[in-house]
């Protein structure tokens, strides 16, 4: 476990879209484990549960 304390944050401002980092224009990757990669190329929202 790593516990620390954001001091600042670094955002491509080509990705920023009306004020909000837009996370498909960034495309960002994850490791799923194995050999295997995954791109975010699509998004969409949940509401809370309660909500």
């Amino acid at each position: 476990m790593a516990i620390g304390e954001v001091t600042g944050v670094h955002m491509r401002d080509d990705c920023i879209r009306d004020g909000r980092f837009d996370v498909t224009a960034f495309q960002p990757l994850s490791r799923l484990g194995y050999r295997d990669y995954a791109r975010v190329t699509e998004l969409f929202s949940l509401d809370r549960p309660g909500s």
